[in-house]
Order: C-alpha cells, then structure tokens, then sequence
C-alpha cells in the first residue's frame, strides 16, 4: 500500500533527528519529562501528518504534473517548454512561505534589503536555473560542462 510505503520513507526521515534530540534531551541538556512527552508526541504527530501529505500529493499533485510534462513536450515547442518553466519556477518559490520569513529576518538585520526584494531576485534565480535545466536535458548537455562554465 502506498501510505505504508510513505510512512516507512517519513519514518526514516524524521526518526534520526529525533533520536539525535532524545539522545541530547537524556545527556547534555536534560529535559524536565512533561517537555519530553510533548516532544515525543510532537514526533507522532509530525510523522502522521507528513505521511498523509506526501500520500496525498501522490494521489492528487503527482498525476498533474505527469500530465503537464507529458503535455508540454508532445509539443515539442521549446520556447513554450522553457517559458512555463521560468513562470512555474519564479511562483512556487515567490509562494514560499519560509523564504518570506528568511527575507523578513534580512530586512530586520541589515535594514538595506526588503524582504520581497530578496523574494524576488531568489525566485528569479531559481526560474532561471530551472529554465537551464530543462535546456540541459532538451540538449543533453553532460552536467559537468555546466559545472566547468558556472
């Protein structure tokens, strides 16, 4: 079953930063017990939650975007292809919500950046790199050409 197989891959993900906590929670900066049950359901909670959201985007987002891959390169319209990756790039990163905390943690430190101007020239530079990895794997250029002229 699918959800099994995404509670394995969460368990797997989230259990070893726990331990790590546990581990520093019993030896190096104890932990009164009622803060340490809350963590410990914390971490259920967490793995719960996480194993539904990712079977969820298995069930719902994943099939889209399969579909809209699949679409956009029956096209075989290159400037198409790269367009709507740039637009699909800049607005899932202008979406995020922790680079808008990132930025507003910038602006409040060094008082020169706004926090949507970093938003922005970081969603820019993620649209672009991936425009140029849709370029790379259209022309097959081997990825340690990019490496060498980067």
């Amino acid at each position: 079953m699918n959800f099994l197989k995404k509670l394995k891959e969460t368990c797997i993900a989230v259990l070893p930063i726990s331990a790590v906590v546990i581990l520093l929670a019993l030896t190096i900066t104890p932990l009164e017990g009622a803060l340490l049950v809350k963590f410990l359901f914390g971490t259920v909670w967490i793995i719960l939650g996480l194993t539904i959201f990712l079977t969820g985007c298995d069930i719902g987002i994943m099939p889209a975007g399969s579909f809209l891959g699949a679409a956009l390169t029956v096209r075989r319209n290159l400037p198409l292809l790269l367009a709507s990756g740039l637009l699909i790039g800049v607005l899932i990163t202008i979406a995020e919500p922790s680079l808008l905390i990132l930025g507003q943690q910038a602006e409040k430190t060094t008082g020169n950046v706004s926090a949507m101007t970093l938003v922005y020239w970081v969603s820019a530079g993620v649209g672009l790199f991936l425009v140029l990895g849709l370029a790379r794997t259209v022309f097959q250029i081997p990825f340690r050409l990019i490496i060498i002229a980067g």
